[in-house]
């Protein structure tokens, strides 16, 4: 109808501008279209688009705060301390004997929302889905003023943080803890501003519930420890919270998208089973240092357990969505950290190869040929860290081999 129209006109011209303008339309709307579709899971925080990892100068920009979405029996607690006490920024944290709190302040603004600065601000191991609707409020309150903050859009205000645990072990350390006396039952567990605190029903009467054994920790249906980092990494309110109507497999499938979702979102996460690589990729990412080396340790007390067949069966049905999602987060975590590499070597002009098992973050021997005394005491202390803890042949390409000891021979010249 439309091209009839245009004809009876009988004028060329006009024909040609409206064909022309209709054209530029759609090249218009294509373009915005791909460039979404590109952007798509991709342009979101601290994911990968074309192999890139996304970074965030944390000493430079004064908008960026760390929120640390802290996972029971993650490793949580070890990493926090590290991230107000050993962590390199232009002013340091200023951390009190005796105190659990320690002030982080950047130009007068709070650069981190965690236990170890702000405290529980917003309850006891809050999830994503209490860290999302109160965290405005919060940082409000703590800073007395009103900042300019897009929680939406987290390339501008908040980088949200976490560690990630193989679930079968983090189950188990949960499980012991619980006979210790632990019990979180002060977590609010808010969501769509109610509280579903006392509204859940325990697994146990009395106080504790110390003498629960394996087979009891697994077998009551509330407790929430199962699927916890599934849960705690997804939008409840997307399920109706806690006390939802829908059957138990569409709100399973539906939390298990949305921690998914939520996990590729996130600036960055650390695998507690691979800490040397976490803190690599954490201070690439960041542009910034620990003046620590960390050390992933296989001696918790969840590795000196001893399962049955059936006894690691039932753990892990339980957790079956940590479990799928624990594969999920391995993946990502490691094409994030071999960006992290390739951008590394492609800085230092080095030919970087793929590996799964890369460890090293410095191409050490010729570094040391030419970087200045401050470059190399920073370089020696990090790289003969992690070789050390690896004790594996460090591949910078087929023409070059560095074992531990030609480094250490050689940095001992210096």
């Amino acid at each position: 109808m439309l091209l009839r129209e245009f004809y009876r006109a009988d004028d060329k011209k006009k024909v040609q501008r409206i064909f022309i303008g209709n054209a530029l339309s759609l090249l218009f709307i294509w373009g915005i279209f791909y460039s979404r579709r590109r952007c798509f899971g991709s342009c979101l925080s601290g994911t990968l688009t074309d192999s890139k990892l996304d970074k965030y100068n944390l000493l430079e920009n004064e908008e960026y705060v760390l929120v640390f979405l802290h996972i029971q029996k993650t490793g949580g607690s070890y990493f926090g301390r590290q991230l107000v006490k050993s962590l390199l920024m232009r002013k340091p944290c200023k951390c009190v004997p005796g105190r659990k709190r320690c002030s982080c302040l950047h130009k007068g603004n709070n650069w981190i929302f965690s236990r170890f600065s702000t405290g529980w601000a917003c309850g006891l191991h809050a999830d994503w889905t209490e860290l999302h609707e109160c965290i405005d409020k919060k940082m409000n309150r703590i800073e007395r003023k009103r900042r300019k903050r897009r929680p939406l859009h987290p390339n501008i205000r908040y980088l949200y943080i976490t560690n990630i645990r193989e679930p079968v072990k983090r189950y188990l350390s949960e499980w012991k803890h619980t006979q210790r006396g632990a019990t979180w039952k002060e977590a609010t567990l808010s969501c769509q501003g109610k509280k579903y605190r006392n509204l859940i029903p325990k697994c146990y009467k009395g106080q504790n519930w110390k003498r629960a054994s394996l087979k009891e920790f697994c077998s009551c249906p509330y407790n929430l420890a199962n699927n916890r980092q599934t849960r705690m990494l997804s939008n409840l309110s997307l399920i109706e919270c806690y006390n939802s109507s829908l059957p138990v497999n569409v709100q399973e499938e539906i939390m298990y998208n949305s921690a998914k979702k939520n996990l590729q979102e996130l600036a960055f996460f650390a695998l507690t089973e691979y800490l040397v690589e976490s803190q690599f990729l954490f201070e690439r990412t960041f542009k910034t240092k620990f003046l620590i080396n960390f050390v992933t340790s296989n001696e918790t007390k969840a590795d000196t357990i001893e399962l049955s067949k059936g006894e690691l069966r039932l753990v892990r049905l339980v957790n079956k969505l940590d479990v799928k999602l624990y594969k999920f987060a391995k993946k990502l975590f490691f094409k994030r950290y071999n960006a992290a590499k390739k951008d590394y070597f492609d800085e230092m002009g080095f030919e970087y190869q793929s590996e799964k098992d890369i460890i090293n973050n410095t191409a050490l021997e010729d570094i040391l040929e030419t970087a200045t005394d401050e470059d190399i005491k920073n370089i020696k202390k990090n790289g003969l860290s992690l070789l050390k803890s690896t004790n594996k042949i460090l591949k910078i390409s087929n023409k070059t081999k560095i074992t531990l000891r030609a480094l250490s021979k050689k940095s001992s010249l210096k």
